[in-house]
């Protein structure tokens, strides 16, 4: 690939919550260039699939609910050890770079993962610095800050996930300040 060739990028479509979430995350560009080592690279890479005859790529401009994927240039793409065919076998992307629906729905799924941890993360922490708080002040906070829209995501919904993490019986409870407090 030449050096100012464009990215080769996978669109995968979420719902409009965790993509203004993403893209207040990635510096308002709907564009990822995951870490080619990191979590999401390997699970993106182990769903790509050859491209139907029948696709069409979406238009470059950002479009709500739409983020795009930035696969590695070839030169990055290290090869995989198969055990059963015993060789390595090599990811072209030029002709692996499509997820169909079911992949972009657990793709959707792993980043949403990563949206709740932050989520929790930041109520944990205002809750636990703050005990004073309210938590429909930390909601807002944590909205305003990832430049969320009370339009995508209802205070509700985010105030019931608070409320279950908070008082779940498993391991990785949050801290007892924070059940104790409300």
């Amino acid at each position: 690939m030449a050096k100012n060739a464009e990215p080769i990028l996978v669109t995968v479509h979420v719902n409009s919550a965790l993509w203004e979430y993403l893209i207040g995350v990635n510096g308002g560009s709907d564009v990822m260039a995951p870490d080619y080592q990191g979590e999401l690279w390997v699970f993106v890479k182990s769903r790509l699939q050859t491209v139907p005859s029948d696709y069409r790529p979406e238009t470059p401009e950002i479009k709500k609910g739409i983020i795009r994927i930035a696969l590695p240039p070839q030169r990055g793409a290290s090869a995989i050890y198969n055990l059963q065919l015993k060789r390595e076998i090599f990811t072209n992307f030029i002709y692996r770079n499509y997820l169909d629906e079911e992949a972009q729905r657990q793709v959707e799924g792993f980043l949403m993962k990563g949206f709740k941890k932050t989520f929790r993360d930041f109520m944990t922490g205002a809750v636990s610095c703050n005990t004073q708080q309210a938590i429909k002040d930390a909601i807002e906070k944590f909205c305003e800050v990832y430049r969320i829209e009370m339009d995508s995501i209802s205070y509700e919904m985010l105030r019931k996930d608070w409320y279950r993490f908070r008082n779940r019986d498993s391991r990785g409870d949050p801290c007892t300040e924070v059940k104790e407090n409300f």
